[in-house]
């Protein structure tokens, strides 16, 4: 930064030195904004080029049709008046460039109007073969053409000084800090850094406002008129907004000869306005009441499909909040196809200052009012009149945008920019006078201090009020820079630049292991994710790939997060819908993937399911009451060919290939977002198993034990049954366990083996289980109506009964009324089978390390 720097003696530099300075300074930030930014990523650039394109090789205007699919590649661009598209298609014929739209790669999961989303913020694929450097054909079009929207900035800010220096009399630091304010807002930059007709508009506004402002000032009418009169009369030729400029241009004239009571003058100055508003751009309107039977051709521009469907109630309601919202924080940075945002803390921050530099504002004016001094009223620091003014073109402008809104989405800051000179001095006023007295002390202790300021105290304060204006401005100067350059190093580019390239060796070594190729030869290599996340929140994931040869078909890498919950026999899945991207955040496809060049990072942000989202329609898989439970989750990583609408098959690292393999899948633990702890029973330990785990029959849902049976009516033997555990991790397990239950007959005799892993019915695994978490689950087990009777064990030995009874192949019989059974169950590793030892509640360790949990008793159904 050299635009704020004192000279050796004390006196400062010369404000048009400095200005000088700031212009350059924007000069060099849009050229890398212009550089840095691939082509067509900036709003409409497409259909602003093509216009330009289409002008500079036929020599004529693009017709209109209501059939949007029959529109050229200008879309409705081509109903925008023609200034701009004038001025840029020389430089389209110098640079040779001859773009057919359908040479174009778009990228087709593009989140435009979705900036929230991360990923994907590439409009098109950017081929370096065709974009990179040296500049060529329709890329050196479109960086021509950026160029001069940064030429027609530079007169933007140069206006906007003169403009500012008449709203702060005598105070040109303020002015600077005007300069700064609006040439340094990134949104700014990166609008003067795009093949955009909105520059030329924002010129011919702030142009006219200049101009008017000097006739107020009584400067020569016979000079200003003829400028003012170009500049209004092109504004309509710029865009539909100049008429709005056109009327407010005579609604001030008008007013400024009331003041002189001189009709005459209003006369010989909006005469010339009007005529050359006529000669310079009326023929345009002309041809569009002739092509389109409309004066502005919006009938075409938006037909009724492109429409909005328009009701104030219901915008009131739904939308109004939202849309100006967006507007204003799009008024500073929201970049690409509305696809890249700042941090939200930044837009927060930026609403705070606006609400002080207000505050500060409505203590100028209440001083004003009220004749009081005040900080800074004594010199007459704000021409309130001309503040007025400049508010009331402010109000109009947005009252066009509001009305644009009726018509059409597309509420974006950058159409107020016509109005920026108020935005600027309303922020700097404000601010001014709110810290006036913190602003003057530090400019006192960073600037000489004249000896005659302590004779003459008017001279004190005249000098005090500078340096707090000098102080100011520097820090504005200071801030916006450091705005600037991090919003285009950190935000935009890093949303745009291709995936970073490493070697294989310098993958994270808490990254998982992967090795599957998918397709022809697009290598997975690992994949880094947490083991735990919150349910409905974002959380990272990177990708790491490489091409094993040169891929000749393209594919989006499919991401899906799934909540997996166990239903009796059934796993059911839910989830939020697939996230489809190529690798890069949407910028590389697999077919420029180089081979051998190292691994590419591709980093994602998922969304993880919510716990009280129905599973594949069902809502009531999740326990109803109690705590929030964590529940099991999936990642599941695939490649999808959208030309085929099938997924690539997978290749293991053994080289086995299925048809149906086309995925690989992570787990995952699924948190509430507002967990809550469950208490352990109350009541000793069933048993304690060796990793620290205790376990307890649920005392509120474990089985209806009578004298310590359980009784199952003979008539239900078949039914799914199961026991309802609460286990309490006093350490965490740290590994998956098996649990174990086996069914005997009344003398010990093993009879049947149920096994299952040791999880709650969310698929909540032990091997994530946390110290201190009480956690419920369910072992379930069932009776076969073909188990053997235990011996001596039934009611009658009568053969004629036993032969009721029908014989299987096994040689078992239908079990009987009064036949006695029980369970017991433990744990054990599934890797080599060894068992977790179980302990009682004296310490005793089971047999077998199974524990016994209760008898079964078969019994009529009436003596239940």
């Amino acid at each position: 930064m050299f635009a704020f720097r004192s000279r050796r003696d004390g006196r400062t530099l010369p404000h048009t030195l400095l200005l000088a300075a700031l212009l350059l300074d924007f000069a060099l930030a849009a050229t890398l904004y212009n550089a840095l930014i691939p082509v067509f990523e900036q709003p409409d650039e497409t259909g602003h080029y093509f216009y330009a394109q289409h002008l500079a090789q036929t020599g004529e205007l693009p017709l209109q049709v209501q059939d949007v699919d029959a529109r050229g590649p200008w879309e409705q661009e081509g109903s925008q008046p023609p200034l701009y598209y004038y001025l840029a298609a020389p430089l389209v014929t110098l640079a040779r460039a001859d773009l057919d739209a359908e040479t174009l790669w778009y990228n087709h999961q593009n989140s435009m109007g979705h900036p929230a989303i991360e990923g994907n913020e590439n409009r098109f694929v950017h081929d370096p073969a065709r974009e990179g450097w040296p500049w060529q054909g329709y890329v050196l079009a479109v960086h021509l053409g950026r160029g001069l929207s940064t030429l027609l900035a530079l007169v933007t800010l140069w206006c906007l000084w003169g403009l500012a220096r008449r709203v702060f009399p005598g105070r040109r630091w303020l002015a600077l800090a005007c300069v700064a304010l609006v040439g340094f807002n990134p949104q700014f930059l990166a609008l003067s850094a795009a093949f955009s007709n909105d520059n030329a508009i924002v010129l011919l506004s702030m142009a006219s406002l200049l101009l008017l402002s000097r006739l107020a000032d009584g400067r020569d009418p016979g000079r200003t008129v003829p400028l003012l009169a170009v500049c209004v009369g092109l504004a309509p030729l710029a865009k539909l907004s100049g008429l709005a400029l056109l009327g407010f241009t005579l609604l001030t004239l008008g007013w400024l000869a009331w003041r002189r009571r001189d009709p005459r003058w209003l006369l010989t100055t909006a005469a010339p306005v009007l005529f050359a508003a006529a000669l310079l751009s009326g023929w345009w309107y002309g041809r569009n009441l002739r092509l389109y039977d409309s004066l502005t051709g919006l009938n075409f521009m938006l037909p009724e499909r492109m429409g909005r469907s328009w009701r104030l109630d219901r915008w009131l309601r739904q939308e109004a909040w939202g849309e100006l919202v967006g507007i204003w924080w799009s008024s500073w940075g929201l970049f690409g196809w509305f696809t890249v945002l700042l941090p939200r803390w930044v837009y927060h921050l930026i609403s705070l200052l606006a609400g002080l530099a207000l505050a500060g504002l409505g203590l100028a004016w209440r001083e004003r009012r009220r004749g009081a001094a005040g900080w800074l009223d004594p010199f007459g620091w704000i021409d309130w009149p001309r503040l007025g003014w400049l508010l009331l073109w402010a109000g109009i402008v947005l009252a066009s945008l509001l009305r644009w809104l009726t018509i059409s989405k597309g509420g974006q800051g950058r159409l107020m920019f016509p109005a920026l000179a108020a935005l600027a001095v309303l922020l700097i006023a404000g601010w001014r006078r709110l810290f006036a007295g913190p602003l003057e002390a530090l400019g006192r202790r960073g600037m000489p201090v004249y000896a005659e300021e302590a004779e003459d105290p008017e001279a004190a304060t005249i000098l005090n009020a500078e340096r707090g204006d000098a102080t100011l401005a520097g820090l504005v100067i200071a801030v916006m820079y450091a705005f600037a350059a991090w919003a285009l190093l950190f935000v935009i580019r890093p949303a745009y630049a291709g995936p970073r390239i490493i070697d294989a060796a310098a993958i994270p070594q808490g990254a998982t292991p992967v090795d599957r190729v998918f397709g022809e030869g697009l290598r997975l290599v690992a994949a880094e994710l947490p083991e735990r996340v919150i349910e409905d929140r974002d959380f990272p994931v990177t990708l790491y790939w490489q091409a094993d040869r040169r891929l000749a078909r393209d594919a989006y890498v499919s991401l899906r997060t799934e909540l997996v919950v166990d239903d009796g026999d059934r796993v059911l899945r839910s989830g939020p819908d697939p996230v489809l991207s190529f690798p890069g955040r949407g910028a590389l496809p697999p077919s420029l993937m180089r081979p051998g060049s190292g691994v590419y990072v591709d980093p994602h942000r998922l969304r993880a399911p919510s716990l009280s989202d129905p599973v594949l329609g069902e809502p009531a898989l999740l326990p109803a009451g109690g705590p929030p439970l964590p529940a099991g989750g999936s990642l599941r990583v695939s490649v999808y060919d959208p030309d085929s609408a099938s997924a690539w098959t997978v290749t293991r690292p053994d080289g086995a290939a299925s048809t149906f393999d086309t995925e690989w899948a992570a787990d995952l633990v699924l948190d509430p977002r507002t967990p809550r702890r469950r208490a352990a029973p109350d009541l000793p330990a069933l048993a304690d198993f060796g990793p620290g785990l205790k376990v307890w029959i649920d005392p509120d849902l474990g089985p209806g034990l009578r004298d310590g049976r359980l009784t199952v009516p003979a008539d239900r033997i078949g039914a799914p049954r199961g026991t309802a555990l609460v286990w309490r991790a006093e350490d965490a397990p740290g590994e998956d366990l098996q649990v174990f239950l086996h069914l005997l007959d009344a003398d010990g005799t093993f009879l049947e083996a149920f096994d299952q892993p040791l999880q709650t019915a969310t698929r909540y695994r032990s091997g994530s289980w946390r110290a201190g978490e009480t956690l419920p689950t369910e072992l379930a087990w069932s009776l076969d109506q073909r188990l053997p009777e235990p011996p001596g064990d039934s009611e009658t030995n009568d053969p004629a009964a036993e032969a009721a009874g029908p014989r299987t192949p096994e040689g078992r019989t239908a079990t009987a009324s009064g036949s006695r059974y029980a369970l017991r169950f433990g744990l054990y590793r599934l890797a080599d089978g060894s068992r977790i030892p179980a302990f009682d509640a004296a310490g005793q360790r089971y047999p077998d390390d199974a524990v016994p949990l209760y008898p079964i008793a078969i019994v009529e159904p009436d003596e239940r």
